[in-house]
């Protein structure tokens, strides 16, 4: 498990969900910051900047995606993990040539997610430490 100086933004407008995530990831020894919808997620990181983002695609207002596309201007090698429920093939390929570090689909297994999520901040502190 590594250390916490980067944390995981997790934003997803379906509270079951988000609170799901977010008490698998803080057992796991993460710091989380949940947003329950894009708005808060764009106030918040005006405040602070996560390590990661883990992000549900479909969301009203704006999608994970132009969530994604708004932090990678400010920095474009932020890890953005995309999650959703009704996603396919060229859904999940349009994301990552957007720049998604990695697209899932629901439901997500949680030994894949905190894998994936380890991998990540991984890279995240390595590109911080040069």
């Amino acid at each position: 498990m590594l250390s916490n100086e980067c944390s995981i933004l997790l934003i997803d407008d379906d509270r079951d969900v988000l609170d799901a995530y977010t008490q698998l990831l803080e057992q796991a020894g993460y710091h989380v910051h949940a947003c329950d919808n894009p708005f808060d997620a764009r106030a918040w990181v005006q405040k602070d900047w996560p390590g990661i983002v883990l992000s549900d695609v479909c969301m009203p207002g704006c999608s994970g995606i132009d969530l994604m596309t708004l932090f990678h201007q400010d920095d474009e090698q932020l890890p953005i993990l995309l999650i959703t429920g009704h996603g396919d093939v060229p859904m999940a390929v349009d994301a990552v040539k957007k720049g998604a570090w990695d697209f899932l689909q629901k439901p997500v297994d949680p030994g894949k997610l905190l894998s994936l999520v380890d991998a990540a901040l991984r890279q995240r502190q390595a590109v911080i430490a040069r």
